[in-house]
């Protein structure tokens, strides 16, 4: 929604006048965030702007990285909502067209695993809801049974002696 011009100057003027007075931008954006219904308003109106300015997504992506706590919340939400199904096929998407990221976070996740049996549980959960595709990766790289089988031949126990 586009302001008319003369609200749009006496807004900035209003503006202008607090700033003035000595509030500062933290102090207008605390206030602005302490009430939930102007907390979401204001919420709103970045998003439109960052719509209206793709180019500001970026900015905005780094300035949060330096914010370590808010980064890892962010994620953190974002890992719960990917629990929705259309959301996970959405984000998978973005990943399927930066392959060299898909391969870091699927390393990632088998690195992860290791130490967590019920990641382990979803990603064979995964593999096997998935068998067509899962199949045809096997079939194009057959060095990845190879190994998984030398591979786990290392880790199993040594025979026992034979009996006489």
């Amino acid at each position: 929604m586009r302001f008319p011009h003369c609200l749009t100057r006496a807004l900035g003027a209003a503006l202008l006048l607090l700033l003035s007075v000595g509030c500062s931008k933290k102090s207008l954006l605390q206030s602005a965030l302490e009430d939930p219904e102007e907390r979401r308003d204001t919420f709103e109106l970045t998003l439109q702007e960052l719509d209206a300015h793709p180019e500001y997504v970026d900015e905005l992506f780094e300035a949060a990285r330096a914010h370590p706590t808010t980064f890892a919340a962010l994620f953190q939400r974002a890992a719960l909502a990917l629990d929705d199904e259309a959301l996970a096929r959405e984000v998978a998407g973005h990943l399927a067209n930066q392959p060299q990221a898909a391969r870091r976070i699927m390393v990632a996740m088998l690195d992860e695993a290791r130490q967590r049996p019920e990641l382990r549980e979803a990603i064979a959960s995964a593999i096997l809801d998935r068998q067509d595709v899962s199949t045809q990766i096997l079939v194009e790289h057959p060095q990845i049974v190879q190994q998984a089988l030398l591979g786990g031949i290392g880790v199993m126990p040594p025979p026992p002696p034979p009996v006489p």
